[in-house]
Order: C-alpha cells, then sequence, then structure tokens
C-alpha cells in the first residue's frame, strides 16, 4: 500500500479527517489557554462548532471544484450553517452549569455530544461524497 492510496482510501477520507479536525480543534484551544487556567481539562475539547465551521470550510472548497455538484452542496451548506446556529444556540444555553458562582461547561452535553454530532456531520458529507 503506497502513502497515495492511504491518502486516497475511503476510510481515511471519512473518519480519518473529522478526527484530524477535532484534534486539531482541541489543540488549538489548549494553546489558547491562559497561563494558570483553573478550568477543567475538557474545555480544551469543546470544539464541536469549530468542527462544523471546518465542514462549512470543505463544502465551500468543494463548491470550487470544476464539475461540483451545486445544488447538492448548496443544500448540505445550508443544512451545515443550521447546524452551526443550533450548536452556538446550544453551547451558549445548554451547555453549561454554575457551581458556586463559577460557570463549567457540562462534560457530556457541553462537549462529548456536541463532538460527536459535528464529527457525525462531517462524516455524513464525506460519505455521500465519496
Amino acid at each position: 500500500m503506497t502513502v497515495a492510496s492511504l491518502l486516497a482510501s475511503p476510510g481515511l477520507r471519512i473518519v480519518g479527517i473529522p478526527v484530524a479536525f477535532v484534534l486539531v480543534g482541541a489543540y488549538a484551544r489548549r494553546l489558547g489557554r491562559r497561563d494558570n487556567d483553573s478550568s477543567p481539562w475538557w474545555e480544551s475539547w469543546a470544539v464541536g462548532t469549530s468542527t462544523l465551521l471546518m465542514t462549512i470550510g470543505t463544502i465551500v472548497a468543494d463548491l470550487q471544484r470544476k464539475g461540483a455538484k451545486a445544488d447538492e452542496l448548496v443544500v448540505w451548506l445550508v443544512g451545515v450553517l443550521l447546524i452551526v446556529f443550533a450548536s452556538v444556540d446550544h453551547d451558549r444555553f445548554r451547555s453549561w452549569k454554575t457551581d458556586d458562582g463559577v460557570a463549567m461547561r457540562r462534560p457530556i452535553v457541553g462537549v462529548l455530544i456536541p463532538d460527536l454530532l459535528s464529527m457525525a456531520t462531517f462524516m455524513a458529507y464525506q460519505a455521500g461524497k465519496v
């Protein structure tokens, strides 16, 4: 198996890319934290909306390709934009709990579920493309 065939494999394009999006987003959030930040470690993994924005970038890039199915891609673009709005709303109003006046993101509802849904959205888009 050559590197080119590995990079062209559907499994890598469907599963590997969204996992890479989440890892890149989490690492960027980790690097962006202030020194002596006392928030829990899982805060760095709250990258669902960022992953959806990367998905939008992928869709827009695919729209630029010659021979792209513009109608289908525009439907995907609008759908993912609606999911982004829902994700931002969820992050703003449902992802947080307050303990003694300190706001803290809920690990399951605020981190894990949005991350999994954003990865599933990208995987569905890639699977339809492959």
